[in-house]
């Protein structure tokens, strides 16, 4: 059976009207296999994305292709690893930010409690230590050579008799126990 020429005019507007499917809207049905192939991670497979959304294996292969499936997974999972980089940044921002105040507030107390002679420097090891942690709050090199400098003050200072210097915290024990 031949066609008419108004058939074949018919068939040709709906040619015409109808759109190839790289210029189509990728419908929810499109969509929908695409996130359930997706959710596959490391197992994904056309053919099991077209048996679980009950489509055919001919349609997920010709929407994967066309909507570049590979391409979207790629930039989906750089997506979410920005935002799981992000959130990591926020934590130890808000860590970092939690701990200074922690040791803000010990710092102030251990200020006040050196201030009203609660803490004392009791000997040389006390002393070297402060010395060291003072050069370093400044800046200073604490190379060989500052090293030197800090252990000979120490030295002198152990010469001098500053470790027999009494305890003022333990004088009192003795006091009036003879």
């Amino acid at each position: 059976m031949a066609l008419n020429d108004k058939d074949k005019a018919k068939i040709e507007k709906l040619k015409g009207k109808r759109k190839p499917l790289s210029e189509k809207e990728e419908t929810f049905e499109m969509k929908n296999a695409f996130e359930v192939y997706y959710m596959m991670g490391k197992n994904r497979s056309l053919n099991k994305t077209a048996k679980e959304t009950g489509c055919s294996t001919t349609s997920v292969k010709r929407w994967a292709s066309t909507f570049n499936w590979q391409q979207r997974i790629l930039d989906r999972d750089n997506e979410l690893a920005e935002k799981l980089r992000e959130r990591n940044n926020n934590l130890l921002v808000n860590s970092k930010a939690f701990y200074r105040s922690a040791i803000y507030k010990l710092t102030q107390r251990f200020i006040e409690d050196v201030e009203a002679g609660r803490i004392r420097i009791k000997g040389i090891k006390d002393f070297e230590m402060i010395a060291r942690l003072d050069l370093d709050l400044m800046g200073e090199n604490t190379d060989d050579q500052m090293v030197d400098n800090v252990a000979s003050l120490v030295e002198a200072l152990g010469k001098s008799g500053f470790n027999d210097v009494p305890d003022p915290d333990k004088e009192d024990d003795n006091n009036g126990k003879e």
